[in-house]
């Protein structure tokens, strides 16, 4: 059995092929030199596949039909008309930390198309990360727009209020030292690991010497750890921000598995 991840130009032609499977008929084609498909018609829309692949490659065999199954059925559920209350949607809005990148190249995008008014508006986090806000959906989530937010007659701060209390009523699962201080892993996998890194009554929980310092990687992770911690694993991709000494420039991220090698038995919380 091949293990082998497929090229680019094959993982595109995979994506083709599960669209034509769920019975989209529109044209469809494929510009490999910005690894993107494009599909007309009623589906009208630009699929951008790089992280959809890396993603892809990075599963094992058997795990790799349902990584492109959820891609397709995220841009499926991606392009069903959002409820036009905000009663009816409030209680399925939830917040997205993304890094903001995301929401800049979204907003170019969406320039590019023509649709020069329509942005995801964001709150910024740091210097390298956003705060923004999705339609939660059972099998995917949708990027929430400012033009919706005017539907709706919502501010971007009331929405992201509701989605704070939403995500509160999602319980974690975390990984952390059964006793004393150390390094605290959130492993829930729901896809707002990174998220729950608003919720600062949480964090302010877990017993960590000295500041803390908080990583969100992807959105599958969220890490907690001691300042010292990380300097001692990371050492040098850890720098002050220029003028303000009090900020630090993390170049790499340690994976969670150093991370929890504090000599602490470690247990779920």
């Amino acid at each position: 059995m091949p293990t082998t991840p497929p090229t680019k130009d094959e993982f595109a032609q995979l994506v083709i092929a599960h669209i034509r499977d769920t019975g989209v008929s529109d044209e469809i084609s494929y510009d490999p030199e910005e690894f993107l498909v494009v599909v007309t018609g009623e589906w009208k829309s630009t699929i951008f596949l790089d992280n959809a692949y890396q993603e892809y490659c990075s599963f094992s065999h058997e795990d790799r039909p349902n990584s492109l199954r959820r891609f397709v059925r995220g841009w499926l559920d991606a392009h069903k008309p959002t409820p036009e209350e905000y009663a009816d949607i409030k209680p399925d809005i939830l917040p997205a930390v993304r890094s903001r990148s995301f929401f800049e190249s979204a907003r170019l995008r969406m320039m590019i198309s023509g649709d020069e008014d329509t942005y995801l508006q964001y709150q910024t986090i740091g210097d390298d990360l956003g705060l923004g806000l999705v339609y939660d959906m059972p099998d995917s989530m949708k990027p929430i727009s400012n033009k919706e937010l005017e539907l709706w007659g919502a501010t971007f701060y009331e929405a992201l209020e509701a989605a704070r209390e939403n995500i509160r009523e999602l319980r974690p699962q975390i990984v952390g030292p059964k006793e004393g201080e150390g390094v605290y892993v959130f492993t829930t996998n729901d896809g707002y690991d990174s998220s729950r890194l608003i919720l600062l009554d949480l964090i302010r929980q877990f017993q960590v010497k000295g500041d803390y310092i908080a990583m969100a990687p992807g959105r599958e992770m969220l890490i907690v750890a001691p300042w010292e911690k990380v300097v001692e694993i990371v050492g040098e991709m850890v720098t002050p921000m220029g003028m303000y000494p009090e900020r630090y420039k993390v170049e790499g991220f340690p994976t969670a598995e150093q991370l929890a090698a504090t000599g602490n038995e470690l247990e779920e919380r």
